[in-house]
């Protein structure tokens, strides 16, 4: 729902996103305090709950940092491959509550991600804004409905499904209406 709510407001708010940033380094101090703050809080959390957090990071890459889609795309990659070890290691070392067959698929991932990442980021380089934001929104929702059909929909799920995707819609827009409170 998190990432449906976002692909929503990314829709409206794409159209008046050409003017955009390509570089990251030239944020001013606040907004480089604020994009710590987040990832700090965002790999937290996703720590604890497991990797899918991110969506946050790169909701706030383009909605409140006003970066370029592909360059928010290429540095997630980079930044998730980064959170999944060190996520990976304290669970695996400090935590130690991973069992054989989790840490078996999570060493069988790691090819995939290591040719598949950087692979996506060098031809997401290649691709125009365009095609690149049709593919973000033809992935998310394909994940939505894959959710909703695969997804047991209880009463309980569905609401706290609305409620995490209001909440997140509500959220989206804040980011994207508050930039210019940042430069």
């Amino acid at each position: 729902m998190m990432i449906s709510s976002f692909t929503l407001v990314f829709l409206f708010s794409n159209k008046n996103h050409n003017n955009c940033s390509y570089n990251i380094i030239n944020q001013n101090i606040w907004q480089k305090i604020l994009f710590l703050i987040i990832g700090f809080v965002v790999g937290i959390i996703s720590g604890l709950v497991g990797s899918g957090m991110e969506i946050l990071i790169f909701a706030a890459m383009i909605l409140l940092f006003n970066i370029c889609e592909k360059i928010s795309s290429a540095t997630l990659i980079v930044l998730m491959t980064f959170n999944s070890l060190v996520e990976f290691l304290v669970h695996k070392l400090l935590i130690g509550d991973f069992v054989t067959p989790v840490i078996d698929y999570w060493l069988a991932t790691v090819p995939v991600v290591v040719i598949g990442a950087p692979l996506g980021a060098i031809i997401c380089s290649y691709l125009n804004k365009e095609i690149i934001v049709r593919t973000l929104v033809f992935l998310i929702l394909i994940n939505l409905v894959s959710s909703v059909l695969f997804i047991p929909l209880t009463i309980s799920v569905t609401i706290t499904g609305a409620i995490v995707f209001l909440a997140f819609t509500i959220l989206s827009d804040f980011m994207y209406r508050s930039p210019r409170l940042l430069i």
